[in-house]
């Protein structure tokens, strides 16, 4: 271990004097360098990466040193409500590499704690039972059996044939409108083009007037058609509060700005939709009540169908213990998801939107994310965080609690009587979302975990920052919930508490956008490239006399090897499939712009392959890929009680790791960060809430993206985001109705016909063959001659060989031998996955992913004569339809990797060796020329679409990746051998 004396400037960093870059002050140390930067950064406009790693600051005004100076070492944590966490998964995340700016996981001290409780009092006046909310229902106060009664017996069916040809013209333009947000000047010029186009059109000019209708004239028209509306409600002008419908209060009870006008109008309004309404609405409707009955399926699945996994949140104890309370008895009841987060509109971020959004569980997993099956409520107006939140989700959690209670009947046009009940389960958002309904576990504060009594603690002879070590606290229960003791780091009694499905901690579940992506494989990229800059130095530990250890740091890698990983990481992009989540860029070179799900797929994919076989120690390789791994099995769809037990002990085994090394000095508590902590309690919020991917917040922050750029406004934008709700609520309900595309073929004509794919004649596979499709025939060929650039004698060896490990023949008879006359396909449908072919692909010159490469299982003869599956890894060229003695076959002609082995670390990483194409072999000048294998498969055979991760040492060898596939822990007695093909 390296002494804290050692003089070397190259592995341990003392307190020299810095200078800031920013303002040009002189720092005694590099420490009250970091903390003299929180000052200089919150106030920056722009921060933009030069080349070299620096940080370029251009502030707005100059800085006033002697007022910073004087300023104390923490963040004020009176700001922190008003802050807005939004990692947006389709937006840029703009951070620094400069890690000496304190993060939100960072600095919140004890001082800054007693603020936020002290000076951000949370209402706990609102008694949901008594809270006023507006809906088109009518109470049936009936001793014997109360509800909620929602008369659609007049209501006309909508359909294509409420509106006439010309108005759904106009409803398709006024979706691509919102879809590509074409300004409102285009808009008019698109509509004045058409209206021209049109103008003689036979079918057309057997309408009344026809026309192409503008966008207010649109929404007017759906909005006519429509029972869907929204509900007003005041609020503060500065958006501080909503005025409840009993409150006659004429000022704001927080910034006193008054609620009228002279003429006693209302200043400012909101919109809000019924949950009722929206929900009743759906049920009245035969096609989309039709949708809502999954979970009714699911809970009535045949008892061969039932099994002990967990797949989805009806498999979770809480649901089920619901169940057990005679809740979920009727077919419609219902069971919703509910978020809110903040977002903003401007790189200012001038104002702050906060959206509340539902998801209806009811509804198949194929359809529950899809934009118009979810459901926005509402769209608190800013233009900062609310001072009283709960004053604006009381209406909506009033609505919850009574049709959670009485339930809703639903008269339908068609003289059906439904009985509905809409129960809750979950609670969700970002960190600070969560926080916001939960009113518990400051993620900075000394309690800082919601789940459980786990005690933060400062970094190591630092006195700022907290940090959670504990692994096995006790935890939270309903109960403490309920009695919101402040001393356990309850800031008030949340409102969730008063329903009935409320459950306890596990209610506010865990993310994993938030938690996994921007969380924790954040953190991992930050703690394997410090030696990027100087200041990143929050994982080292910390000596008192303000050294820190780097000799022993045990996630080291040198800033040259960085650079090389960084360039591999641009050459492997080629190689990995669009269904990939993440862009695959050179985060190294430059990390601004970097999304969540691009971190994720660095820390799933890239950091076991490239990082980790740079590490120096051993044990460190160990315990990245056990955080890996275990973070792979956090993102799967399908738990069985073993798979749950290795994810534990898989965080298990990096935190024992990484607590040796803090216990010897050579790592500070810092890696112990809130969203590393909370690793240790998925598994068990897994096994009540169901996967966390099934309530994971990408759909909510979609949503955000869409509505970011649909408000454009400049002045009152909350009224137009207010109005938005509206609007967007009624086109989906129409758009859950029908598809104005099925009957405007013109303008969207479908993407495909019953021409595009095949279907095996005899349904002896589920796969399809995709179009392009094209017959060809080869009998009458020479064998010399090439398809796909394959001589024809290799795809007729291929063939056979095929059919000989088919039916165990060594070789097959000549009277039945192979005709090569089949179909060609360019993509295949498998399972879930479209597969793309290299003639498709050279087809439509497709050279920036590989949506080719596959792994494939194929079985052999031992020396016993027993049956062996074997993995292999391979390319597909084409996929074909072939008949051999009067079966239809659908296959795939494959080249195959070279060698097939697993890493020398990892036996569940597959590790595969290209050969080298023939012409560089040529050019070369080698001594014996190899060429290529090919092999003939089953479609069936098919595991899954792969990915290549190129090797920083052989370009030739590749690392096989899934996307989000977790491969088993021993999978090299597997390893195919293409002699065996």
């Amino acid at each position: 271990m390296a002494s804290q004396n050692n003089n070397s400037q190259e592995r341990i960093r003392s307190g020299e004097p810095r200078v800031c870059t920013i303002c040009g002050d002189v720092l005694e140390s590099s420490r009250a360098l970091r903390n003299h930067r929180r000052y200089c950064t919150v106030e920056q406009e722009d921060v933009e990466m030069a080349d070299g790693g620096e940080t370029q600051i251009h502030s707005s005004f100059p800085l006033d040193n002697d007022r910073i100076a004087a300023e104390d070492d923490t963040v004020n944590a009176n700001d922190l409500p008003e802050y807005s966490d939004n990692f947006e998964m389709d937006l840029d995340i703009n951070i620094s590499i400069d890690n000496s700016t304190a993060t939100e996981d960072d600095i919140v001290s004890d001082d800054d704690q007693e603020s936020i409780n002290s000076n951000n009092p949370v209402e706990n006046e609102f008694d949901l039972s008594n809270v006023q909310y507006k809906t088109k229902g009518v109470f049936q106060e009936d001793t014997h059996d109360p509800a909620w009664v929602y008369d659609y017996r007049s209501m006309q069916d909508i359909g294509p044939n409420s509106y006439n040809t010309s108005e759904l013209i106009s409803m398709e333009l006024y979706d691509l409108v919102n879809e590509y947000t074409i300004p409102r000047e285009a808009y008019r010029k698109l509509v004045r083009l058409m209206n021209t186009m049109i103008r003689d059109t036979e079918k057309l000019a057997r309408e009344s007037n026809p026309k192409i209708l503008n966008g207010p004239e649109v929404e007017r028209l759906m909005r006519n058609q429509s029972t869907l509306t929204a509900h007003q409600y005041d609020v503060c002008p500065n958006g501080c509060m909503l005025f409840h419908l009993n409150d006659e209060s004429a000022s704001c009870d927080h910034c006193y700005g008054q609620r009228f006008d002279n003429s006693n109008k209302p200043l400012s309004t909101m919109k809000i939709m019924s949950l009722g309404d929206i929900i009743s609405g759906l049920l009245a409707n035969p096609i989309t009540r039709q949708d809502l009955e999954y979970r009714h399926n699911y809970d009535n699945r045949e008892e061969d169908e039932l099994s002990s996994k967990i797949a989805d949140v009806f498999d979770g104890e809480v649901y089920k213990s619901l169940k057990d309370r005679q809740m979920f008895r009727n077919t419609y009841d219902q069971c919703i998801a509910i978020y809110n987060d903040g977002f903003v509109t401007d790189k200012r971020g001038s104002r702050l939107f906060t959206i509340i959004h539902v998801i209806l569980f009811n509804q198949a997993p194929n359809k529950r994310y899809k934009d118009e099956n979810m459901l926005q409520i509402a769209i608190l107006p800013g233009p900062k965080k609310p001072a009283s939140f709960n004053s604006f989700v009381s209406v909506i959690l009033a609505e919850i609690q009574s049709l959670s209670t009485y339930g809703m009947i639903v008269k339908t046009p068609d003289n059906q009587t439904i009985r509905s009940k809409v129960h809750c389960l979950i609670f969700g958002g970002d960190t600070l979302g969560v926080y916001d309904w939960s009113l518990a576990a400051y993620h900075s504060s000394v309690l800082g975990c919601r789940f459980c009594y786990c005690r933060g603690i400062h970094p190591d002879n630092q006195s700022h920052g907290m940090y959670f070590v504990d692994s096995d606290a006790e935890l939270r229960t309903l109960e403490d919930y309920v009695e919101a003791d402040p001393n356990k780091g309850y800031h008030g009694r949340s409102l969730i508490t008063q329903l009935s499905t409320f459950a306890g901690p596990t209610t506010y579940v865990y993310d994993e956008l938030h938690g996994l992506a921007r969380g924790v494989s954040a953190e991992l990229f930050e703690m394997l490239t410090v030696d990027l800059s100087s200041s990143n130095n929050k994982f080292y530990y910390t000596y008192p006399n303000g050294d820190f250890e780097v000799e022993n740091y045990p996630f080291f890698i040198s800033k040259s090897k960085l650079k090389e990983i960084g360039e591999g990481i641009e050459k492997t992009r080629q190689y990995i499939p669009a269904a990939f989540d993440g862009s695959f860029q050179n985060i190294i070179h430059k990390i601004r712009g970097t999304r969540a799900v691009d971190y994720l797929d660095i820390a799933l994919y890239i950091i076991p392959t490239l990082f980790v076989p740079e590490l120096r120690d051993p044990q460190a390789k160990n315990a990245i890929l056990k955080l890996v791994r275990g973070m792979m099995l956090s993102l799967q769809w399908e738990y069985t009680t073993a798979t749950l037990n290795e994810l534990n002990s898989c965080f298990a085994y990096f935190h024992r790791y990484c607590k040796r090394k803090i216990s010897r000095c050579q790592l500070s508590v810092s890696v112990f960060r809130p969203v590393q902590h909370q690793l240790v309690h998925i598994a068990w919020i897994i096994s009540k809430m169901g996967p966390i991917v099934a309530y994971g917040t990408r759909s909510q922050e979609r949503c955000i993206g869409k509505f970011s750029s649909m408000i454009t406004g400049k002045v009152r934008t909350n009224v137009q985001a207010s109005n938005l709700i509206e609007t967007v609520a009624i086109r989906n309900h129409l758009k859950r109705t029908f598809n104005v595309n099925d009957f405007l073929q013109g303008i969207r004509p479908n993407s495909y016909s019953e021409n595009s794919y095949i279907n095996h004649p005899s349904n002896l596979t589920s796969a399809q063959l995709w179009e392009p499709i094209e017959e060809i025939n080869l009998s009458a060929s020479d064998l010399s001659d090439r398809f796909q650039n394959v001589p024809i004698s290799k795809i007729k060896r291929a063939i056979n060989k095929f059919y000989c490990r088919l039916f165990s023949v060594q070789q097959l008879d000549q009277n039945a031998s192979p005709i090569l006359n089949f179909t060609v396909a360019g993509r295949a449908l498998v399972e879930s996955s479209v597969i793309a072919s290299k003639r498709y692909c050279d087809k439509i010159r497709e050279y920036r992913r590989a949506n080719h490469y596959i792994m494939f299982t194929s079985n052999y003869r031992n020396i016993s004569n027993q049956q062996v599956p074997c993995w292999f890894v391979g390319s597909v060229l084409f996929f074909f339809k072939h008949e051999y003695c009067g079966v239809t076959y659908f296959l795939a002609f494959v080249e195959t990797m070279k060698q097939h082995r697993t890493d020398t670390y990892d036996k569940s990483i597959p590790v595969v060796r290209m050969n080298r194409p023939v012409e560089q072999q040529l050019l070369s000048s080698v001594n014996r020329v190899i060429d290529p294998k090919y092999a003939v498969i089953a479609v069936d055979d098919i595991d899954l679409q792969v990915g290549l991760v190129q090797s920083l040492s052989n370009e030739l060898e590749f690392s096989v990746i899934g996307n989000y596939h977790v491969f088993n822990e021993n999978i090299s007695r597997n390893a195919g051998s293409i002699a065996n093909l």
